[in-house]
C-alpha cells in the first residue's frame, strides 16, 4: 500500500464567490492556538486599519475598523504579505518500513530510564547556576541541563547537552551501532512513559 502526499482528483471546477460585509474569517489549514494568536497580532501591527482576533485555534476573524473603507481583494493581498512565524508542533514521524525517523527541532526529552535487551538508557536532568559577568548588571539564572547516558554490556558512552533532544539520543545510539528498529522501539517506550513531550506518528 502506498500514499500520495497531498494527492487529489479534481472532477469538476468549484465556483467561488466572495461576499464581504466588512468582516471575514481566515481558516487555518492546521489548527493551532499559538499560530492563530500570532496571526491576529501581526495583522493588527502591520495593518492598523484592520482589527483581528483569534476566535479559536483554527480561525481568525478580521474586520475593517470603524470609518475605514476597504476593498476585500486589496485587504486579502495585504494580509498575504504579512509575515507570521507559525508555531511548530512537537512531532516525531517514524517510518517502520524504512527505519526513517524525522524529528521536529523542539522535541525535548524528560528524565527517564529504558532497558531494552542488553542496552540501558538513562536520561537525567540537573540544574546549573549561571552567573552574569562582573559589572554587567545581569542577574543570576538557573539553567536546566539534560544528561543522556547509554550502556551496552561493558561499553559506556555519555553525551551531555543543555536540553537534550532526540537527536542527542540518536547520536549515542549510532555510536553503539543500535539498529533503527531498536531505536524506534525505545522512542515508542519513551513516549508511552511520557518522557517524550511530542506526538508520534507511525507510518
Amino acid at each position: 500500500m502506498g500514499t500520495i502526499p497531498g494527492g487529489a482528483i479534481v472532477e469538476r471546477g468549484v465556483e467561488t464567490q466572495y461576499e464581504f460585509n466588512g468582516r471575514f474569517v481566515l481558516e487555518l489549514m492546521d489548527a493551532d492556538f499559538t499560530t492563530a494568536e500570532r496571526i491576529a497580532s501581526r495583522i493588527q501591527e502591520a495593518l492598523p486599519n484592520l482589527g483581528a482576533v483569534a476566535v479559536d485555534g483554527g480561525s481568525v476573524e478580521i474586520w475593517a475598523r470603524e470609518g475605514e473603507i476597504v476593498d476585500p481583494v486589496s485587504v486579502l493581498a495585504q494580509i498575504e504579505s504579512v509575515e507570521v512565524v507559525p508555531d511548530t508542533p512537537a512531532v516525531v514521524v517514524i517510518n517502520e518500513r524504512t527505519g526513517t525517523i524525522v524529528v521536529g527541532g523542539n522535541v525535548k526529552i524528560a528524565p527517564a530510564m529504558v532497558a531494552h535487551g542488553g542496552l540501558t538508557v538513562r536520561i537525567n536532568q540537573y540544574n546549573e547556576v549561571i552567573q552574569p559577568p562582573p559589572l554587567s548588571g545581569g542577574q543570576t539564572a538557573l539553567q536546566q541541563n539534560t544528561e543522556v547516558n547509554a550502556k551496552e554490556d561493558r561499553v559506556n558512552i555519555g553525551v551531555v547537552n543543555p536540553n537534550a533532544t532526540i537527536e542527542d539520543l540518536a547520536k549515542v545510539f549510532r555510536a553503539l551501532k543500535v539498529s533503527p528498529t531498536t531505536l524506534i522501539a525505545i522512542l515508542q517506550d519513551l513516549r508511552a512513559q511520557g518522557a517524550i513531550k511530542a506526538r508520534i506518528v507511525i507510518r
